[in-house]
């Protein structure tokens, strides 16, 4: 009798450890996805964030150009109405 009982309380034993590891492998996967996805939106911020200050730098030159470009101009408008007075 008790050790029917005893072969019974293994079999428990050993399909309740079996469901512990089960849940864990589940858990460790979900943990696993989870910070894959974190990393892939961390990679997605960063190149957001580098296409954000090239494309600033780039405005920034051209501002500049447009700015020369004026400059240039306007000296050349001086030095024309200097040279007809």
């Amino acid at each position: 009798m008790l050790e029917g009982k005893l072969g019974d309380v293994l079999i428990g034993m050993y399909e309740a450890a079996e469901q512990l590891r089960l849940a864990r492998i589940a858990s460790e996967e979900a943990e696993r996805k989870r910070k894959e996805e974190e990393e892939r939106k961390e990679s997605r911020r960063k190149r957001y964030n580098a296409e954000v200050q090239r494309f600033n730098a780039l405005l920034n030159v051209s501002e500049d150009y447009n700015a020369a470009c004026k400059i240039r101009a306007l000296t050349l408008l001086i030095f024309t109405l200097k040279k007809n007075c």
